[in-house]
C-alpha cells in the first residue's frame, strides 16, 4: 500500500471582524476538508494565526513549517486572500522552503513566493521610498529554525 500524502493546514484569520472570527475560520475549515476529502490527502495538523495589527505576527506559520519538514508534508492555505500582498508572509513561505498549496491562488508555488515577495515588498506605500529597493533589515525574527541562512550576530 501507498504511503499517503500528508498535509499541513494554516489559516490566517483577520481581527477586524470581531463577530465573524468563527464563521470565517469555519469556512476555510471546511474548504480545506473538502480538498483532503478529493485528494486522499492526510492531515497532520492546523495552525491559526489571528491577525492583531501586528505585521510580524506569523508565529503558528512557522510552526506549520517546521511540522511540514519534519514530516515532509504539503503546506495548505485555504485562504490567501489578501497575504498574497504581504510581503514578510511570502518571504516566510520562501524561507520556509516547503511545497506550497494555495486553494484560492493556484499559481502560487515555492518558487513564485520569493518573487511576489519582491514585488510586494517594493509597492509597501508604508515602507519609505529609499528603503523599497534596498535589501529588507536583517534580524532574528526573520529567520525560521532549521533554515539554510543564518542570521546577523
Amino acid at each position: 500500500m501507498e504511503p499517503r500524502l500528508k498535509a499541513v493546514g494554516y489559516f490566517r484569520i483577520s481581527g477586524q471582524r470581531q463577530g465573524m472570527l468563527r464563521a470565517e475560520l469555519e469556512g476555510q475549515r471546511q474548504c480545506l476538508k473538502a480538498h483532503l476529502a478529493e485528494t486522499g490527502l492526510q492531515l497532520l495538523g492546523e495552525f491559526v494565526d489571528y491577525e492583531n495589527g501586528n505585521r510580524a505576527a506569523f508565529v503558528q506559520l512557522g510552526k506549520a513549517i517546521d511540522l511540514c519538514r519534519q514530516r515532509d508534508a504539503v503546506l495548505v492555505l485555504p485562504k490567501v486572500g489578501m497575504l498574497i500582498r504581504d510581503w514578510l508572509f511570502l518571504g516566510q513561505l520562501h524561507a520556509g522552503n516547503v511545497d506550497i498549496l494555495a486553494l484560492d491562488a493556484s499559481g502560487l508555488t515555492r518558487t513564485s513566493v520569493g518573487e511576489l515577495a519582491v514585488i510586494a515588498r517594493r509597492s509597501d506605500r508604508r515602507l519609505p521610498p529609499e528603503s523599497r529597493h534596498a535589501p529588507a533589515p536583517m534580524d532574528r525574527s526573520m529567520f525560521l529554525p532549521g533554515s539554510m541562512l543564518r542570521p546577523p550576530r
